[in-house]
């Protein structure tokens, strides 16, 4: 956990072996954190990440080979969660004490990623696989008891659905993200109608690779695409959330490369990218936060960019670096051992 916006880290929580990729915070209780382990068990606390409890598993989640994919908890009412797991997806409605298959129709054989309408807890997205070994977008506005394919516009052919995301401030907005190791296409689709159509945006985005996350940030109106692959890993953010427009000049993308070497003595390099002209500042922190120094802070081309650091007259130890660029603000952790 961090509370100083990503420079320090405290650990919380150590789970199982296998720990799922799920970090939910109650949006009615910020204190009541769920976190998935084991790898299909859920742990939640109550204080804040002080202690923890085990919730009880929804049926077969606790099978070999059964995953946790996705944790999502209704907006308006925390009482409702639903998890998307490798047997299907399952709803509490009363914090996961007990769970109940959610019947999606005879096509679906897996789930996968879901999400909540933050007005309705009525409407719910989830991503599942069916059959043809496709995947697709599954929607329900009635609370889970009746669920439509809703993807018109959406080819997965080839791909899986990762992640899905809605947009908290225009719920009709929803954005789902794919991974494709070897089949070139778009990667991210857009509904603005709530579903009923969907349509690609691919500028300034690879055609290979992973999205492995989604996140709408309305209080600066963009969202940001975390990507994975050997040459598209990276952040790509967009600067407009209400709509998929222009050329694709607006996307950002920060290098996900650690700084190399790392841990290092006394100099190490940073890399970034950018695809248009920008403002960008680079700066060097310990673990306190005070900043020790400045590496970029001023107008660069696009194309790719590289900078060193010095570290000859600090001590060693743990030292982050922040990056900061129109859309993007990410912070990073080396080491320097002398």
């Amino acid at each position: 956990m961090s509370t100083d916006g990503g420079l320090t880290w405290k650990v919380i929580f150590i789970g199982h072996l296998g720990p799922a990729p799920v970090v939910e915070i109650d949006p009615m209780h910020n204190r009541i954190v769920y976190v998935g382990v084991g790898p299909g068990l859920i742990e939640r606390s109550t204080d804040g990440g002080d202690t923890w409890d085990t919730i009880p598993e929804p049926p077969a989640a606790g099978q070999q080979g059964v995953l946790l994919a996705s944790l999502a908890i209704a907006p308006s009412n925390d009482s409702i969660l639903y998890a998307g797991y490798t047997t299907g997806i399952y709803k509490s409605t009363d914090k996961g004490t007990t769970w109940h298959l959610v019947d999606l129709g005879p096509t679906v054989i897996s789930g996968g990623g879901v999400v909540l309408d933050p007005k309705s807890a009525d409407t719910a997205y989830a991503a599942v696989e069916v059959a043809g070994n496709l995947n697709a977008i599954f929607k329900s506005t009635d609370g889970g008891v009746a669920w439509l394919e809703s993807d018109s516009g959406m080819n997965t052919e080839g791909r899986t659905i990762m992640s899905v995301a809605i947009n908290p401030a225009n719920p009709s907005q929803v954005i789902v993200g794919l991974r494709s190791d070897s089949v070139a296409g778009p990667l991210c689709f857009e509904s603005t109608n709530a579903g009923d159509s969907w349509i690609s945006f691919t500028d300034g985005l690879p055609s290979t690779g992973v999205v492995n996350c989604i996140v709408v940030d309305t209080s600066n109106n963009r969202i940001y695409c975390g990507f994975g692959g050997d040459s598209s890993g990276g952040i790509y953010v967009r600067s407009t959330v209400t709509g998929i427009k222009g050329n694709g000049t607006n996307l950002l993308r920060f290098n996900r490369a650690q700084n190399y070497p790392n841990p290092f003595n006394p100099t190490t390099k940073i890399h970034y990218q950018l695809p248009k002209d920008a403002r960008v500042t680079i700066r060097i922190y310990d673990v306190l936060g005070r900043e020790v120094a400045t590496l970029v802070d001023g107008e660069k081309p696009a194309g790719y960019h590289e900078v060193s650091f010095n570290g000859s007259q600090l001590a060693s130890g743990v030292y982050f670096y922040r990056f900061t660029a129109p859309g993007v603000d990410v912070v990073k952790k080396m080491l320097l051992l002398k």
